[in-house]
């Protein structure tokens, strides 16, 4: 029996609770579903974005393929990111309550983002973060967001 999940699922949801993380959070699954991220007394430090994912190959170019060879098991998994807007039809959606932080070291871009009053969002410690949202340029401030936005790290 062979299921597509996108005919369950509306959205991939994260939920991150009182910890703090350092690394990105990729969507480069853009054409089946969104992905949900929601930070609760939470800090992250890295880019939340949609990307392009390039799947690795194998030393003479093989591509994996699991019902035909089995060899190239070690590239399951095995993925670049070009962070981007995709144009696909999903997107990330990010959602800060008031005692979350995120420091955005990497350009990111995002379909919807939810900013809590207390919220923060900045850049490392010399540099500037900018947000447009469908290419007009807008304060970082608390509200609700949509469309096609891009946080970019100067």
């Amino acid at each position: 029996m062979l299921f597509h999940y996108t005919n369950l699922l509306t959205a991939v949801t994260a939920t991150f609770k009182n910890t703090t993380l350092n690394g990105d959070i990729v969507n480069s699954n853009t054409g089946e579903t969104d992905l949900v991220v929601n930070f609760e007394k939470a800090a992250i430090t890295g880019a939340i974005t949609t990307a392009i994912g390039t799947h690795a190959v194998g030393k003479n170019g093989e591509k994996l393929v699991m019902q035909d060879k089995t060899d190239l098991y070690y590239l399951i998994g095995e993925e670049t990111h070009n962070y981007c807007d995709t144009g696909e039809k999903y997107g990330v959606i990010a959602s800060l309550d008031a005692e979350s932080k995120w420091v955005v070291d990497e350009t990111s871009y995002l379909t919807g983002l939810n900013i809590a009053d207390a919220a923060s969002i900045t850049a490392p410690e010399g540099k500037k973060v900018t947000m447009t949202v469908n290419g007009a340029e807008k304060a970082i401030k608390a509200g609700k967001y949509k469309g096609k936005i891009v946080l970019t790290v100067n």
